[in-house]
This record gives C-alpha cells, sequence and structure tokens, in this order.
C-alpha cells in the first residue's frame, strides 16, 4: 500500500503505511502484531489528509456548476458558495493554488485540462468581481 500511495504521489497516506510497516517488521508473533497495530493507526492525520482531497473535489464541482446555471443571480450564489469552498480548502492546505489540480494528489480528481480550468476560474473571478 505505501509503494502504490507514493506511485500516486499520496505522501500522506504513504507515511501512515511506512509506520505500519516499520511496526510489523519489528514484530516478533502475531499476537505482538496484533496488539501493536492498532497503536500505528491515526484516524486524526488520515482524516485530515481525505479531507483535503474531498474539499478539493467540491470545490472542482461547484465550479463547474457555476457554468451550467442560465440565471445569472444562481450563478452569482454558487460563485460565493465556490469561494467559500475555496478558503476552506486554503485551510486544508496553505500551499494549495489552482495550479495544484495538475499536481499530485489533486491531479488524479481533475478532469480538467489547464485551459479548461482556467476558464473555469476566470468566470468565477468575473462574477464576483475578484482574484480568488
Amino acid at each position: 500500500m505505501k509503494q502504490l500511495y507514493e506511485e500516486f504521489g499520496l505522501e500522506e497516506y504513504a507515511f501512515f503505511y511506512s509506520k505500519r510497516e516499520e511496526m510489523a517488521l519489528g514484530c516478533k508473533s502475531y499476537a505482538e502484531l496484533a496488539t501493536k497495530l492498532p497503536q500505528t493507526l491515526s484516524p486524526v492525520t488520515e482524516t485530515e489528509a481525505n479531507e483535503k482531497i474531498n474539499q478539493s473535489v467540491i470545490v472542482l464541482q461547484l465550479l463547474f456548476q457555476i457554468n451550467t446555471l442560465a440565471n445569472l443571480s444562481h450563478q452569482k450564489e454558487k460563485a460565493k458558495q465556490t469561494k467559500q469552498e475555496y478558503l476552506k480548502l486554503k485551510e486544508l492546505d496553505p500551499n494549495f493554488r489552482f495550479d495544484s489540480y495538475f499536481q499530485n494528489p489533486y491531479r488524479l480528481l481533475n478532469p480538467f485540462t489547464k485551459s479548461q480550468l482556467n476558464r473555469l476560474v476566470q468566470i468565477i473571478e468575473t462574477i464576483l468581481g475578484e482574484e480568488l
């Protein structure tokens, strides 16, 4: 699992499995493994990594939805919601930028080309009258 996550650029997940591997290799019996393995689980940290991924998907979905709404007032409301969700993503990952969608782990979720994503971002910025 560690190698799989490394291949996909999901370093946080690879780190969890690396710690589990280290612990498992040091065990001398199944009983020792069964008692020590749960200690290597870190649901809080793994949840944080999952939240970043999930939040980035929400932002992508909202960017797309803005362009499917014909009503300008609905577009504006969706643009405001997108900005809020984008700011939540920036809290989870302070280094996140829209270009991050073309780097691991975010690129695994991004169905858009660079020009398509840039167009979506330009549309929301035009609607809001400000840069994101």
